[in-house]
């Protein structure tokens, strides 16, 4: 009797753990993006350069201009605000930083153009494939990941690459329902491949971007820099 009554016990627990998870949503983890939507955001970067702490802030207005039935879409993106630290004290700035530009994105994220004349598009593209959303072929669930290969793109310098997300939680980023999900990047056939780790945490609605904490390593320094590669932690909040 008692033996019968343990393996009933274990049965039912059994049937209830495959019910909750059975039951867990799942999602697409697909970017929608809305015309005449903006958002404003905060980020901060903090590195070391030389053996000195490097602190760097700005802020970007963000307005999505137009989207294709295709989904590429195109923003205007103001930058402002630029402040640099070094050790803690500020570093004077003897240029303006502030500027807006209209880029061209894929359905994902990822940037495709700029009319700013100056931007390094080779440069700007590397990074800015750490704030894409590929897609998974199917919607997953807590606990699952899916990857991404990026192909080379060879006009711009652009190396291949490949990323995978993993969907760790839901959790709750101010006022935004967030999918919090962890991501692993790094370029693929050169020699020192810019890589990220970190954490992304999505709008539960659209699947857009309201916070990231990702530490960034190998990524090419700006010319005129006193080192070559740069790692940094990125740091992302959305403030609206």
């Amino acid at each position: 009797m008692v033996h019968s009554l343990a393996r009933t016990f274990v049965v039912g627990v059994f049937v209830a753990l495959v019910a909750a998870t059975s039951a867990q949503p799942t999602y697409a983890f697909k970017a929608k993006f809305a015309e005449g939507e903006s958002q404003k955001v905060k980020v901060t970067m903090k590195g070391n350069m030389s053996g000195m702490a490097i602190e760097m802030i700005y802020f970007s207005d963000e307005k999505v201009l137009k989207v294709e039935p295709d989904g590429t879409y195109t923003e205007e993106v103001k930058t402002h605000g630029l402040t640099l630290t070094a050790a803690g004290a500020p570093v004077p700035l003897y240029m303006d930083t502030d500027k807006t530009e209209v880029r061209k994105h894929a359905p994902t994220g990822e940037l495709l153009g700029t009319d700013d004349k100056e931007a390094n598009l080779a440069m700007l593209r590397r990074t800015g494939r750490l704030g894409d959303l590929p897609s998974p072929a199917a919607p997953v669930k807590i606990g699952e990941s899916w990857t991404h290969e990026y192909a080379p793109v060879e006009a711009v310098s652009l190396p291949a690459g490949k990323v995978t997300y993993t969907f760790v939680a839901e959790e709750k980023v101010g006022k935004w329902d967030a999918l919090k999900v962890e991501i692993a990047y790094t370029e693929v056939g050169v020699d020192k491949p810019v890589t990220a780790k970190g954490f992304l945490w999505l709008n539960k609605e659209n699947f857009r971007g309201v916070k990231g904490d990702v530490t960034v390593d190998n990524h090419p320094a700006p010319p005129g820099s006193p080192v070559p590669q740069l790692s940094a932690q990125v740091l992302f909040e959305r403030l609206d």
